[in-house]
């Protein structure tokens, strides 16, 4: 099978290239004493070779590593990843693709509460060791190098922090002279008076073929409310096309 033949996959295809992280539990690095679940409704913008495409829906998240997407523009599609595994079903198509993968499923989604909840945006817990750091009136700027056993195509990641709030993730290649991403974080929320999240997330990548540019913004968020039982215990029809791939 073509995966280009087919519409859904396609847009599919577009979300698996954001969905896998470099690194197996990166989910669980959120503490789970603090953060149960949560949930957001959100709209991300991904500008791509001048064109503009849009995603709507309500993401949920539950520790240590559940995560369920509702998404109703521009395909409506049902989202389950727990760890490895993934499953996508179209309501329209009445598919449901399978995936699994040798390292755990996440989406560009998390960023935020990744961000929001470790202060070194998680690099210590990921090998990243600190090789400096300055103030800079209320500006706090670390520098972090991957440890000397990693991939060696990582390099030096720099995060800057306002009043303990990550306003900037730069990350550079691995000669340390090139920006291959970066990413702000605006409009903090705090919410039950202890998580900080920001509602307005914009990424970069700049590599030597292409550009592009995401924007997420989150509303409606909710931390440590129970999550709808219509999510969690979803059943798919009986009578659905089922397909299985490795990724």
């Amino acid at each position: 099978m073509k995966l280009y033949e087919h519409k859904p996959l396609v847009f599919l295809l577009f979300y698996l290239s954001f969905m896998i992280f470099s690194c197996q539990n990166l989910l669980s690095q959120i503490n789970p004493t603090l953060l149960n679940s949560l949930s957001a409704h959100f709209m991300r913008e991904e500008f791509e070779n001048n064109k503009l495409s849009i995603t709507k829906g309500v993401i949920y998240f539950k520790t240590p590593n559940q995560v369920w997407i509702q998404v109703n523009e521009p395909v409506i599609q049902n989202i389950k990843i727990d760890s490895d595994k993934m499953s996508i079903f179209y309501p329209i198509n009445n598919k449901l693709f399978n995936f699994t993968s040798k390292s755990s499923f996440s989406l560009s989604f998390l960023t935020p509460f990744i961000a929001s909840l470790e202060s070194d945006y998680g690099l210590s817990k990921l090998k990243y060791q600190l090789n400096n750091y300055k103030f800079e009136k209320d500006t706090l700027t670390s520098s972090w190098y991957p440890h000397p056993k990693a991939d060696k195509r990582l390099g030096k990641v720099i995060v800057k922090t306002v009043s303990d709030k990550i306003i900037q993730v730069i990350k550079l290649d691995k000669s340390g002279k090139k920006k291959i991403e970066w990413i702000t974080f605006e409009k903090y929320l705090i919410i039950n008076d202890i998580f900080s999240f920001p509602e307005l997330i914009t990424i970069y990548k700049n590599s030597s073929e292409n550009q592009f540019s995401e924007r997420i913004y989150l509303e409606e968020i909710k931390i440590n409310h129970s999550i709808p039982n219509s999510i969690t215990n979803f059943t798919i029809p009986d009578n659905v096309i089922v397909e299985d791939f490795a990724w």
